[in-house]
């Protein structure tokens, strides 16, 4: 028993102590100051002090956390939204569309890149398994569509079509573009505009003398 402390002094320490080990666990304490000028008032205050620098320091760093958590929520958030605008945008650019039953219409928009091309055939090749159309109209709007890769687009998918007994038609290119740009039309049918190219699928698919 240390000399000089009575009971109260030695609660007191007690108290101290269990306090101590609440600040070490991360517990939030309000410890109030005493007017005390004993060794155990200063050790008291002390502790006061800490208590309060290190709850202040601990709400810092969780609304820190909060933000940094609020922050990476935003981003998943604007990631999420762009992904869906960009598969918007390229079913706009390349959508699948059925202009008449039996008939399945790719019209590539502008130039089509290896990246896009990887997008659009896996698309392409299901609806074509799925649906089994009659025709397959590939259109290319303008020179620019004209590429290597678009033109592997097409021989794949004549490649799933045929067996299938689907027809590929390959509209919006002339013989001289395609041959200038190497690209062989011979495994498909081909037509200079949409217009022909639906005309002629509908033939395909509802002969005239069935109508």
């Amino acid at each position: 028993m240390t000399p000089g402390w009575d009971e109260d002094d030695r609660a007191l320490l007690r108290a101290l102590g269990g306090r101590i080990s609440q600040i070490i666990h991360g517990e939030d304490l309000d410890v109030p100051d005493l007017q005390r000028r004993d060794e155990l008032g200063i050790l008291a205050n002390m502790l006061s002090r800490l208590a309060r620098e290190l709850g202040a320091a601990r709400r810092r760093d969780r609304e820190h956390r909060a933000e940094l958590e609020r922050r990476v929520e935003e981003l998943q958030m604007a990631y999420d939204t762009q992904e869906v605008l960009l598969t918007t945008l390229r079913r706009l650019r390349s959508p699948l569309l059925e202009p008449h039953p039996g008939v399945l219409l790719v019209p590539l928009v502008g130039a089509l890149n290896a990246a896009r091309a990887s997008h659009e055939m896996p698309a392409l090749l299901e609806r074509l398994v799925g649906d089994r159309p009659r025709v397959l109209i590939v259109h290319l709007t303008g020179e620019e569509s004209v590429t290597p890769e678009a033109a592997l687009l097409v021989l794949h998918a004549e490649r799933v079509a045929r067996p299938l007994g689907t027809r590929v038609i390959l509209s919006g290119v002339t013989l001289a573009v395609a041959r200038a740009r190497g690209v062989d039309v011979s495994h498909v049918l081909r037509c200079d505009d949409l217009q022909e190219a639906l005309s002629q699928a509908l033939d395909l698919v509802e002969p005239r003398s069935a109508r």
